[in-house]
């Protein structure tokens, strides 16, 4: 797999961190796949990554996220890639 960037939450906050690329989803660094889907526009834009510090050990996460500017995306995190295959195909 190529590498991604690893997005670091901070506890409480909005802000985030960057924690440098992994490559795989990493359970013992709680290190967990996550992708956010374009759908405003219908482009069928799919960024993937990683996040630290959600704390997920088993299952997956979906949200769905609307701003101000009108625009909006559905974001996905997963502890196990199997889980991302099965909502997204990814």
């Amino acid at each position: 797999m190529r590498q991604r960037g690893v997005i670091g939450m901070i506890p409480g906050e909005i802000v985030s961190t960057d924690n440098g690329y992994a490559d795989h989803v990493d359970l013992q660094k709680d290190i967990l796949k996550i992708a956010v889907v374009e759908r405003h526009k219908n482009t069928g834009h799919i960024g993937l990554g990683y996040i630290q510090g959600y704390g997920l050990k088993s299952g997956a996460v979906a949200t769905s996220i609307v701003e101000q500017s009108s625009s909006a995306a559905a974001g996905v995190m997963a502890s196990v890639s199997q889980a991302m295959e099965l909502s997204l195909g990814t």
